[in-house]
């Protein structure tokens, strides 16, 4: 079964859309430079998941327009996140190093 194709419009902050725009992350993909410096991309994918992964991966430096489910799914996320650094609160105790080593190429 083949996922609906689904019209994702993401805004890229002025910061980031030299570096985000420099870079073809689809095959759909269609930007456009706004007055404020951002950048808004346009995907047609198949499913959310994936394309979610790579929102979350660019932080507070990206804003999802539409569709609104995609949103909210990065809403959900982001809250279950912050809700897990929540419960740790200043108890976190780091476990003990077993073993460390560096792997360089040689």
């Amino acid at each position: 079964m083949q996922d609906d194709l689904h019209t994702v419009k993401i805004r890229i902050s002025s910061a980031w859309a030299r570096y985000i725009g420099e870079k073809i992350w689809h095959e759909s993909q269609r930007s456009r430079k706004l007055s404020d410096g951002s950048l808004e991309l346009t995907f047609q994918v198949a499913g959310l998941d994936e394309i979610k992964q790579w929102i979350m991966s660019l932080g507070p430096e990206v804003y999802v327009e539409e569709p609104e489910r995609l949103r909210d799914m990065v809403k959900a996320d982001l809250k279950k996140t912050l809700g897990q650094y929540k419960e740790m609160g200043h108890t976190y105790l780091a476990p003990d190093v077993l073993e460390s080593r560096v792997d360089y190429a040689r």
